[in-house]
């Protein structure tokens, strides 16, 4: 009887001529950071070496639509379950999927899609690969999870981050350090540089001379949209005419946020725009950018601020520190420190120059360090790695891995 390695070793010679199939697990495709990065990367790596498809635990999500206009495969479970049950039915979906299809490359993106995709795709030969885009304070509200992420670890032939941060964190976690490689979030920039005074949004209704504060961030605890509306509230004189323009699905903080404006009495200068498509025309009439997350990865909210000539104020959490260089793209602030952010935002409302400045740096920094272009090409080099076999993404690894060690201020960290 032959071995499975001898199994494994002949399935790979019988494949060898045929395109590459990548499969990418994820949560559900909702408007969301990581959903949009994909939506941006996946057309652009895929070529006629490599099929891709989606496979979503939760159908439904808004930006399904848009990957299958884009000639990315979206592959839904049959049922339309909820809770436990419909979690057990993407599981056996995947698994079909995994046996039927033999995937070359199995791409997990979140935790749920890791924890799930993970353990049933272990039977299978195809190369396995984990993003993980966020700190793990998720570990500690459910610490179940963290053995079952540590065994999954040494068993992904490449995990990939998008912060510094994050991959000091999967290290401390016993994650192969030989097997991690970080690529941070690219952006396209908005074809204008800075504020356009005769750009207008929809719905907004704001003078020609307001000052716009922007945050762009799901109405989720843990953004602390309430840090940023206490900061607004602060501010007087010449900042006092402004507006903030929260852009976020509601999941779940919108009714005490929209009682904190009514208590502050605020309410007539907060503009709760919902879930926002849109962003570069929004982006277009703002003149601050802002974000009061207590945890984060590396927020595309931030690089979008930046790629848009905007200054940041925004909290010294996860790896936002690695976007904003303060003082000279932005101003960082402790988490919850509410008084510091608003001096912050109320310099940046009343000094046009310092603002434009800031803003230009910060765009310029997008464009050299944190670019689409740079992003897609990491990710294709991976996956071509990859399609050449595991020796290969070994090797891939381990170059990157010294290029990351040799040129450190390509990484700047702001301590």
């Amino acid at each position: 009887m032959l071995k499975l390695e001898e199994l494994l070793l002949k399935y790979d010679e019988m494949t060898a001529d045929r395109p590459k199939k990548l499969l990418i697990v994820i949560g559900k495709l909702d408007i969301g950071g990581t959903e949009n990065h994909l939506l941006r990367t996946l057309p652009a790596v895929a070529d006629e070496r490599l099929q891709t498809s989606v496979f979503v635990i939760h159908a439904g999500g808004a930006l399904e639509p848009a990957f299958e206009a884009r000639s990315i495969e979206v592959v839904r479970p049959p049922l339309g379950t909820r809770g436990v049950l419909s979690v057990l039915v993407a599981g056996v979906s995947l698994l079909v999927r995994l046996a039927r299809e033999r995937p070359d490359i199995v791409h997990f993106y979140l935790p749920e899609a890791y924890l799930l995709g993970g353990l049933v795709s272990l039977p299978f030969p195809a190369i396995k690969l984990m993003s993980r885009r966020s700190l793990n304070a998720y570990q500690r509200k459910r610490p179940y999870l963290r053995p079952v992420e540590r065994f999954l670890h040494r068993r992904m032939h490449g995990i990939v981050t998008n912060a510094e941060c994050i991959r000091r964190e999967l290290e401390a976690e016993g994650a192969p350090s030989a097997r991690l490689t970080c690529i941070y979030n690219g952006i396209e920039p908005p074809p204008a540089c800075g504020h356009k005074d005769d750009a207008g949004y929809p719905g907004l209704e704001i003078g020609s001379d307001t000052v716009v504060i922007l945050c762009i961030a799901n109405l989720i605890p843990y953004k602390n949209h309430r840090m940023v509306v206490d900061a607004f509230a602060e501010l007087s004189g010449t900042a006092a005419n402004s507006v903030l323009v929260l852009a976020g699905a509601d999941r779940g903080a919108g009714d005490a946020l929209r009682a904190r404006c009514d208590a502050l009495g605020i309410t007539d200068r907060v503009r709760f725009l919902g879930s926002v498509t849109s962003i570069d025309r929004l982006l277009a009439v703002a003149h601050v950018g802002v974000l009061g997350s207590d945890e984060e990865g590396l927020p595309n909210a931030v690089l979008e601020y930046m790629s848009a000539a905007l200054p940041v104020v925004a909290t010294r959490v996860g790896g936002v520190p690695e976007l904003v260089v303060s003082d000279e793209t932005g101003v960082l602030v402790a988490p919850g420190d509410a008084p510091a952010m608003s001096a912050a935002i109320a310099r940046y409302a009343s000094d046009v120059g310092l603002r434009k400045a800031h803003g230009r740096r910060g765009r310029q920094r997008a464009l050299e360090v944190f670019s689409l272009e740079n992003c897609v090409r990491q990710h294709a080099a991976l996956y071509r790695a990859a399609i050449d076999g595991r020796d290969a993404l070994a090797r891939y690894l381990s170059v990157q891995r010294h290029a990351e060690a040799i040129e450190p201020m390509s990484r700047q960290v702001e301590g």
